[in-house]
């Protein structure tokens, strides 16, 4: 790589990365000290950091094109260790690692698929020429995000298995998705409002429905388009009101304790509300300065649990107050901004499809991480962007970000092509 090379790196990106994964370093020292069972975390987090520093500058050598090129691959691939990670030994319930033979290492491959639904659906997306109309136009992605989606649902893993819907939507409306196809993509959701009983429900449910197809019908949405969104409407209520209880039994007792947590904040116990309410005390407590590093008492005293991971935003709250938690906010919005911004120069619609990509990664697991910590979400036990610990999380993160340095580092040379 020579000089003229590298000066045409994004060096505000970089740099904000940077001071990003080094909060995250301090902040899971702090919220370990003192705690034997996890000592040495923040030496393996920041050996995770190296790692995908260096996977960042691979990222720059290589030609997205490439990539792109043979995301069909690497989505195949990607599927095919969805399903190996059924036949390992669960961890914590869950069949979502793959421990690798011979060595003391493990990695998600729901985390790196992320990155290969990504890269598959700007291939995708950008052949259509920023139209998405049609039968197939609009359920080819769709497939693409919801195959892998309901692979990690059944592994289970909720909260990984959300973050592929807003990749996919916020993907195809930069690609050209007419707002009617929202509409009608968010209608069926509406049926769950067969879950209440009652008169003004039922009616709350026809009369949006009515105002939907309407406006669809306006939009000249294609008639298999709407006819198959009519029948799914239907199906979803008539459904939910058969066989609503049954599917809610089947679902694993810690889903029901959450959302059921969610629905009754004020109901405390061990297993219900714990976790949110423990959550919820310690972003309080935090007040405008915080305790300091390695203080705090529901850290220290371990009211908290997961704090490396699912609530290490309560504890940067609690150790570092409402200006900790500002600074990070502060450099992740500017982060996604700046993204925003070059893919919004970019000349390539597959290029700022990937970063478009990329940035509602970041702000799907900041806004659902930081939300479940303050308890306006339910608890789906998703890391925070660039500071929770994980090896597959973090350099997931870091390898989509070297994803869009190489690509603002070719379209600035000039060299890049859909």
């Amino acid at each position: 790589m020579d000089a003229k090379t590298l000066r045409n790196v994004d060096y505000l990106l970089l740099l904000n990365v940077f001071a990003l994964t080094a909060m995250g370093v301090i902040l899971i020292a702090g919220a370990t000290y003192g705690r034997p069972d996890m000592e040495g975390l923040w030496v393996r987090q920041a050996l995770w950091i190296g790692i995908g520093l260096a996977g960042i500058l691979c990222c720059l050598l290589i030609r997205v094109e490439w990539l792109l090129k043979s995301s069909w691959f690497l989505y195949i691939v990607g599927l095919g260790l969805l399903v190996a990670a059924f036949y390992t030994r669960p961890i914590k319930g869950a069949h979502s690692w793959i421990l690798v033979p011979g060595l003391p290492l493990r990695f998600q491959p729901s985390e790196f698929m992320k990155l290969f639904v990504i890269l598959f659906l700007a291939h995708r997306l950008a052949r259509h020429g920023g139209e998405v109309k049609g039968f197939w136009g609009l359920f080819e992605p769709l497939l693409i995000g919801a195959i892998p989606a309901v692979m990690t649902l059944a592994q289970p893993d909720l909260g990984t298995a959300m973050i592929y819907a807003p990749i996919t939507l916020i993907m195809m409306y930069i690609a050209g998705l007419d707002p009617a196809y929202f509409l009608l993509l968010f209608s069926p959701f509406l049926g769950f409002l067969g879950m209440s009983s009652g008169l003004f429900y039922f009616l709350v449910w026809l009369v949006v429905l009515c105002a939907i197809l309407v406006y669809a019908l306006y939009r000249e949405v294609t008639l298999p388009v709407f006819a198959t969104f009519g029948v799914l409407n239907l199906g979803t209520y008539v459904g939910v009101r058969v066989f609503g209880p049954g599917i809610w039994e089947q679902f694993p007792l810690h889903w029901k304790n959450r959302i059921y947590g969610y629905m009754n904040p004020t109901f405390s116990t061990q297993d219900v509300n714990w976790n949110a309410i423990q959550s919820k005390i310690a972003v309080g407590s935090g007040g405008f300065w915080g305790h300091g590093w390695g203080q705090g008492t529901q850290s220290r005293l371990q009211f908290l649990p997961e704090v490396e991971t699912d609530f290490v935003f309560s504890v940067m709250a609690e150790q570092w107050g409402f200006l900790g938690c500002a600074i990070f906010l502060g450099l992740i919005t500017l982060l996604i901004a700046r993204g925003l911004i070059r893919a919004q120069n970019s000349k390539h619609l597959a290029g700022a499809l990937v970063i478009c990509g990329v940035m509602s990664l970041y702000a799907a697991h900041v806004i659902i991480n930081i939300g479940m910590a303050m308890g306006l979400l339910p608890i789906t036990g998703l890391p925070l962007t660039f500071v929770s610990k994980g090896g597959s999380f973090m350099l997931t993160n870091l390898l989509a970000m070297g994803l869009v340095l190489s690509l603002c580092l070719h379209e600035s040379r000039g060299g890049f092509r859909d």
